[in-house]
């Protein structure tokens, strides 16, 4: 009787797929199948007593592939991540190393621990010994098929086992990921805001649970606790905010309204107006009887983006994303003209002045702020006043004493422009900028307005999660801050309780009360891909210039 002659094959790469591996042998040839990293193929020469039938060696192969196919399957798809892929070849490499010890009768040159996790609770750390074959001599001389049935039962273990880690390492690396990038926008904004901010303590911001899905709002300048609020389902409803609640509701259109307008006479009076269809509707609500609204449709302004009333609630203006601007008549509804060309570039806002009903302001994409008078006709190349800012313009504001304009633009440009009369001279059009911080971004949109008392100066950004305070005056001095961080996360937790995770919030809009300086309203707005709108009040404690 000869000796029995075996091949031994073993690979130290864990990472390369599978293969076949044939064996060359005098009577027959047959595949052997190869598990993932390692095989071991074992020929015995012995004769033919020896050698198992041809039926008995097709059984085992096809029970052999079908007890490992769902496996491989589980297998291919940790490969495609890098983080299991590599915790899958540490805990391969280990593990067939020991099941081909405990096989075989011989052990792999490596570093051994009394715990399973390695030395203080890590991950565990081989030599890089490369590892000994056996001589032939330690090699029994035949494998009983219990030894294949124990080596495949603790494959399956150690496979489960490996996709418990895998799992478990990739949900610890995404959540270390997500507080990395929590940490390090909360790092970029106390850069920004700098070590001499002063947050106002006593503002004390409230979430208005109930304006939930608002895109803008105004408060009502004569009627305290209550504003006027247009939804994204082209719904305007109207609000008291001391009680948080709706009071009354009406359906005006379907797509989101952007503009809004309270009449300053009429107080139960308003004009809404909504987005890409630009339907119109003049509304009037009961504030002793709450429940429907009244409204009444005028001439439609298509991609409409704002709406204003001039102070004697005779005519308002509509503007949107076009060069137009539109003039129409309060008491018969319609439309009296339509100024084309006024701008090179879209008219992002319009607003009338304070105190005369013919002055208004229009705020562009151009670059360019101008100032129009009513009585005059009104050429494009002609405007009362133009000024030149550094950016596109958001947003335009007069002062309570129409003195002033203040400008919005991209990311820092926020200007403040004299008004001046007709014997002034050009060269008080210059204006002067307040020292804000840029973000070098030009998706950073910045709003702003004055209080009340035209004092203070309020502005935000949409990569901001709470507004500044400036003086009106030059040089603009800073006097604080209001921080809104975290207060949408504070309502989810109210509504759902634990199990709310973390979410970022930015200023999507801001207003101020055009009666009350003490009070103001943002519009807050979240990261997510679900995005959701809330507005929050906040109240302004005394503040010394």
């Amino acid at each position: 009787e000869t000796p029995a002659a075996a091949v031994v094959l073993f690979s130290r790469d864990a990472l390369r797929p599978p293969r076949k591996l044939w064996r060359s042998d005098s009577r027959h040839r047959r595949p052997s199948l190869a598990h993932d990293d390692f095989a071991v193929d074992v020929s015995l020469q012995t004769g033919s007593s020896s050698t198992p039938p041809p039926q008995q060696q097709q059984q085992r192969q096809q029970q052999h592939q079908q007890q490992h196919q769902p496996q491989q399957q589980r297998r291919r798809l940790q490969q495609q991540s890098c983080l299991g892929l590599a915790l899958g070849a540490l805990q391969a490499a280990e593990g067939k190393r020991r099941l081909l010890a405990k096989d075989r009768g011989w052990r792999p040159l490596t570093t051994s621990w009394p715990d399973k996790r390695g030395p203080a609770g890590g991950h565990p750390k081989e030599t890089h010994t490369r590892s000994k074959l056996p001589s032939a001599a330690a090699i029994p001389t035949s494998v009983s098929a219990s030894a294949f049935a124990r080596r495949d039962q603790q494959q399956n273990h150690h496979h489960q086992h490996q996709d418990r880690l895998s799992v478990a390492a990739a949900t610890t690396l995404q959540n270390r990921d997500t507080a990395r990038s929590f940490r390090s926008v909360r790092r970029r904004q106390r850069r920004l805001r700098g070590t001499s901010d002063s947050s106002l303590e006593d503002s004390n911001p409230r979430i208005l649970s109930s304006t939930r899905g608002v895109r803008q709002f105004e408060f009502h300048p004569s009627r305290p606790g209550t504003l006027l609020a247009g939804c994204k389902n082209g719904r305007c409803i109207v609000v008291d905010y001391e009680a948080d609640a709706q009071t009354h509701s009406v359906g005006i259109d379907v797509h989101p309204i952007l503009g809004l307008s309270w009449f300053h006479t009429q107080p139960q009076w308003a004009v809404a107006g909504s987005s890409h269809s630009g339907t119109i509707s003049l509304i009037r609500y009961d504030e002793n009887n709450p429940g429907p609204v009244e409204h009444v449709r005028f001439e439609a302004f298509p991609n409409l983006s704002s709406l204003s009333m001039c102070c004697t609630d005779d005519f308002f203006m509509t503007s949107g994303f076009c060069l137009d601007t539109s003039l129409y008549d309060v008491v018969t509804g319609r439309r009296m003209s339509t100024f084309r060309g006024l701008h090179r570039n879209f008219i992002n806002i319009q607003r009338f002045s304070n105190t005369s009903p013919h002055i208004f302001a229009t705020a562009s994409f151009d670059r360019t702020c101008k100032i129009w008078d009513l009585r005059e006709p009104l050429v494009p190349q002609r405007p009362a006043q133009d000024f030149t800012t550094d950016t596109l313009n958001v947003m335009c504001a007069f002062s309570p004493d129409d003195r002033h304009i203040l400008c919005s633009g991209v990311d820092s440009m926020l200007k403040q422009f004299p008004l001046r009369s007709a014997s002034a001279g050009p060269s008080m059009d210059s204006g002067t900028s307040f020292p804000l911080p840029s973000l070098n971004s030009s998706t950073n949109y910045r709003r702003s307005q004055y209080l009340a008392d035209g004092s203070l100066v309020v502005t935000g950004a949409t990569h901001e999660n709470w507004v500044r305070l400036f003086s009106a005056e030059d040089p603009h001095q800073h006097v604080g801050s209001i921080d809104f961080h975290g207060c949408l996360r504070q309502m989810k937790l109210q509504e759902c309780g634990s199990g709310v995770g973390a979410c970022e919030e930015y200023v999507q809009s801001l207003r101020c009360h055009p009666s009350d300086p003490s009070t103001l309203g943002v519009l807050l707005a979240t990261v997510e891909p679900c995005s959701d709108y809330v507005l929050c009040t906040a109240k302004l404690p005394h503040l010394r210039l």
